[in-house]
């Protein structure tokens, strides 16, 4: 409410209350933004800063007086490990589907007859695709885009011959695990969580590969194999302490 010149009472529109910090914020931002018109900078770039700041709010949670070097780099590097992936897997993607479409009409093998020769399109995904990773919020996010795309990809191609299927590894005895591999603790340590007690060698997950490739799988199509030696089944409940 508010009283005008000759004593009236009268409505005002409510204005949002920020809180302090928020105001802080905002005030910070506008002052900003100030600046860099005053350098003569067009206006569509300096509000363009503007969104990628708020963004990065957002995005981190803290307000930029907790600001840290180590939170930046995270938060780039998060987007640049999104960006990788999305873009490198798409692209890869439309150069087979692109293949497998203007390869010459044929008898896809099994019996079946389409006007395309029909394709595989395999993807490496990862347990994580479905298990909550700590830490790695750019690789989850990544992994759970895979389970979507190879569905969504599967679906639109079925009727072509194409199918698309995806392996989700656990643990695997690779050169990108040498660190706990090679450590006799780290390794008891990530063993434990495994159901089957060990790590997976890499010839078991080339032979799920293989499978999905081959005619055995000729009616596969749209699925995620986990091959994590039980890591999704939830061990923790192999005690019964919750009832």
């Amino acid at each position: 409410m508010a009283v005008d010149e000759v004593g009236r009472v009268r409505l005002v529109r409510s204005a949002r209350l920020l809180h302090p910090e928020e105001q802080a914020v905002q005030e910070m931002l506008a002052g900003w933004r100030n600046q860099q018109l005053s350098r003569n900078l067009q206006i569509a770039t300096v509000d363009q800063r503007v969104r990628f700041v708020r963004r990065f709010l957002e995005s981190v949670n803290e307000y930029p007086w907790r600001w840290t070097p180590s939170l930046v780099d995270e938060y780039f590097g998060d987007q640049r490990s999104i960006r990788r992936v999305a873009h490198s897997t798409l692209r890869a993607h439309q150069a087979a589907l692109r293949h497998f479409l203007n390869r010459p009409t044929g008898s896809l093998g099994y019996g079946a007859e389409t006007k395309h020769s029909g394709g595989v399109i395999l993807n490496c995904s990862s347990v994580h695709e479905i298990i909550p990773k700590p830490g790695y919020i750019a690789y989850s996010i990544s992994k759970g885009g895979m389970e979507n795309m190879t569905r969504t990809l599967a679906l639109e191609y079925a009727d072509k011959g194409i199918r698309v299927n995806a392996v989700a590894p656990g643990a695997v005895n690779t050169d990108m695990n040498a660190r706990w591999i090679n450590d006799p603790k780290m390794r008891h340590d990530v063993e434990s969580h495994i159901p089957m007690g060990r790590a997976a060698a890499s010839d078991e997950m080339a032979s799920v590969f293989a499978f999905l490739a081959s005619d055995d799988a000729s009616y596969i199509t749209g699925q995620t194999l986990f091959a994590c030696g039980g890591l999704t089944l939830f061990g923790d409940f192999k005690k019964n302490w919750s009832s």
